[in-house]
């Protein structure tokens, strides 16, 4: 495994930490993509707006989604899943142009914006911190921590969809919501038959 693949294999269980947290949260996933950008972003989430969400709803679940990519990371180790790692870099590479040509045009064109965007990113610690003080102020420490533990616990309550959608990810760098659900009903329907 090169120093490339264990990147990407972190960034991967990262991207599903979100995925999946804002899944738990309600939210439907419309794209889990795995590969560098032109600014070096390594990876991001997109999920479809949710309605009738107070701000502070809001909030509550884009802070808790933000903070799970690192949360998930550190839960998995990706060691387990060195057949599925080893050149997944290079191979997510090789396949990314594909894998945008299967996206809906408008959404195609957006995550290529996205990929060949060149500025600076903002990190998600640093988004959650933002939306955080914006939302409760005073209370932001309260307000971190509560988003924190849910999200440790909305990553803990989906470690087992992470390690069955780990490697789908490792060989397609970008994932619609559609593959995500696809795979994650396949894995429970291979378990019933068991």
């Amino acid at each position: 495994m090169t120093d490339a693949d264990a990147r990407r294999a972190r960034v991967v269980v990262h991207e599903l930490g979100h995925a999946l947290t804002g899944r738990s949260c309600g939210w439907r996933i419309r794209t889990v993509v795995t590969t560098p950008s032109a600014n070096n972003v390594t990876g991001w989430c997109d999920h479809y707006p949710k309605d009738g969400l107070s701000p502070l709803e809001a909030a509550i679940d884009d802070v808790t989604i933000l903070l799970a990519g690192d949360l998930a990371a550190a839960m998995v180790p990706v060691s387990g899943f060195l057949p599925d790692v080893d050149g997944c870099a290079e191979r997510a590479r090789a396949m990314a142009r594909a894998a945008l040509e299967r996206l809906p045009a408008a959404e195609g064109a957006f995550v290529y914006h996205v990929l060949s965007d060149t500025r600076l990113s903002t990190t998600d610690a640093e988004r959650a911190e933002w939306i955080g003080r914006e939302a409760a102020g005073e209370e932001f420490d309260l307000f971190m921590a509560f988003c924190g533990a849910r999200a440790r616990r909305l990553v803990a309550a989906n470690l087992q969809l992470i390690e069955v959608l780990l490697p789908v990810a490792l060989a397609n760098p970008i994932l619609t919501g559609e593959d995500v659900e696809q795979a994650i009903e396949a894995a429970r329907t291979g378990q019933e038959g068991s």
